[in-house]
């Protein structure tokens, strides 16, 4: 009896030493506790770094100037002797009573002559939704901002003036990605500029010049009049009798005589617009303009502008271009007309005048009568499409986009409110791309939190420009698919053409050297 139970004190002794952790296991569990409490500990270190130096950044940042200019590519202005220029909404901008007349008079020919609802004359125009560089899918109904890789940013997608849940947006576009093929470069179907009819254009249209902006509010408005009244409808329908619309306002000569009637109400002056160009011609500048429009509202316009002698200063005048056909085409000759437009002969234009206005013509016209050399050639122009992309692409032109966004942008960008924020969500950013893998469970709470604090620091950065679609130059962390193609076609932007004014004519733009992602620790 006392053996057994000798035996049985013994084996259950060494089930006790077989259980018991040996001196490495206790070491290691301490070290791996150490660990996890020190990530975690360096993780809240790193925080209140961030947060202290966000602060100082911010205050130690210079301001830009929102009316400097900008550099794509480096420009010499000492080797350009010829100065370029598109008329609206480069020469002359124009103020938002116009965007409102564009949308009012739609609106009603839509209701009066297209039998639209009459409860649409209640719609008024809104002129902080739409920006330049959206794109608006026709066939699903959808408005949405696009980056640079072609990313849908989905926080932006609208149906009507309404904003789509993610999931809805990746069901519909069957993720956030789109086709090169459905972002064929567009032009306004309403402005009357596009070659193709309505029925053959593609269904994904971007919106790139100003007078889309009234348009596209349009359509949204009606769009969502019926998604609320549970009215049936084809979305491509009422893009098309949008577009229609716009484009009789165009046409007509209505938007054209309203504004030749009320200069003051319609179109912004700029007192360094003159200065500007006097300086030009003063110092043996060539100086030209080419425009869709018609005579007699250049004539109206520059008068107003520049004064009676507008003509004198410039030249070349080209009226009635049809750009971008005017760069695309070779077979089309001028003719000369008197400042109402009208025909003065019906003789071939041997050569080019300075105080004249011509009609039409090509490109390889214009430099068949002036021949000008294209590497001492700047050209001006809102539309990056329209204005800028063939003079760039095939005749390298020196190309300028005139943004007026960018004072408004640029003054958000100057706030130490914005400015904090961004640098905060780049030091966040860095900080969750080097703790992304942490193992203890208090660092996986913490970089949970900052997932959800980056949500909120990317929403708060886009609202600061426009509180439905952000910046057009930014999807986020991406550059937008307006920003993309302002970079391909432009050398040079800034928010208006007299921003010249205060650079030397030999001024040299260089651009800033920013580094790629595999050089950004030089």
């Amino acid at each position: 009896m006392l053996k057994s139970l000798c035996v049985l004190m013994r084996i259950s002794a060494r089930i006790r030493a077989c259980s018991r952790p040996s001196t490495s296991v206790y070491v290691t569990r301490r070290f791996l506790a150490s660990t996890q409490q020190d990530e975690h500990q360096r993780m809240q270190g790193d925080y209140a770094y961030m947060c202290k130096r966000c602060e100082d950044r911010a205050r130690e940042m210079e301001h830009t100037d929102p009316y400097g200019v900008f550099v794509n590519n480096e420009v010499k202005l000492g080797k350009l002797h010829i100065f370029g220029f598109d008329y609206d909404h480069t020469l002359a901008t124009y103020t938002p009573a116009l965007d409102e007349f564009i949308f009012n008079e739609a609106r009603d020919w839509m209701v009066r002559q297209m039998r639209y609802p009459d409860d649409l004359l209640d719609m008024n125009y809104a002129a902080d939704f739409a920006i330049r560089g959206l794109h608006f899918d026709a066939k699903r109904g959808y408005l949405m901002k696009v980056d640079a890789f072609h990313n849908i940013q989905l926080d932006t997608v609208h149906r009507g003036l309404t904003p789509v849940s993610y999931e809805e947006s990746l069901a519909a576009f069957h993720g956030n990605h789109l086709p090169s093929t459905s972002l064929k470069q567009q032009i306004s179907p309403g402005s009357g500029s596009s070659a193709s009819s309505p029925s053959k254009r593609p269904l994904m249209f971007q919106l790139m010049d100003f007078f889309t902006i009234p348009e596209f509010y349009l359509l949204c408005s009606i769009i969502e009049f019926f998604e609320r009244g549970h009215i049936g409808y084809q979305p491509v329908h009422i893009f098309r009798d949008v577009s229609s619309a716009v484009a009789r306002v165009h046409k007509s000569g209505l938007l054209g005589l309203n504004i030749m009637a009320n200069p003051e109400k319609y179109i912004r002056r700029d007192p360094d617009l003159p200065i500007f160009l006097r300086k030009l011609a003063a110092n043996g500048r060539k100086l030209f303009l080419i425009s869709n429009s018609s005579a007699a509202f250049i004539d109206r316009g520059l008068r107003f502008l520049i004064g009676s002698d507008w003509k004198d200063l410039f030249d070349v005048t080209i009226s009635g271009a049809n750009k971008p056909g005017f760069f695309q085409h070779d077979s089309n000759s001028f003719r000369h007309v008197d400042d109402c437009g009208t025909f003065k002969d019906w003789e071939g234009v041997k050569s080019l005048h300075r105080g004249h206005i011509y009609e039409g013509g090509s490109l390889q016209e214009l430099i068949k009568l002036t021949q000008w050399n294209a590497e001492n050639i700047l050209y001006f122009g809102d539309h990056v499409y329209s204005d800028l992309a063939d003079a760039a692409n095939l005749e390298g032109w020196t190309t300028a986009a005139v943004i007026p966004e960018l004072e408004h942008e640029i003054q958000v960008n100057n706030t130490t409110e914005f400015r904090t924020c961004s640098a905060k969500l780049r030091y966040l950013e860095g900080l969750i791309n080097s703790y992304q893998h942490v193992t203890s469970l208090e660092a996986k709470r913490l970089l949970e939190h900052w997932q959800a604090e980056r949500k909120e620091l990317r929403y708060k950065t886009k609202v600061s420009f426009n509180k439905h679609f952000g910046s057009i130059f930014r999807s986020f962390h991406n550059p937008s698919y307006f920003s993309r193609r302002l970079t391909q076609y432009a050398m040079l932007y800034t928010s208006k053409v007299a921003n010249l004014l205060q650079y030397p004519l030999e001024h040299v733009f260089y651009p800033k050297r920013t580094a790629l992602p595999h050089e950004s620790s030089w």
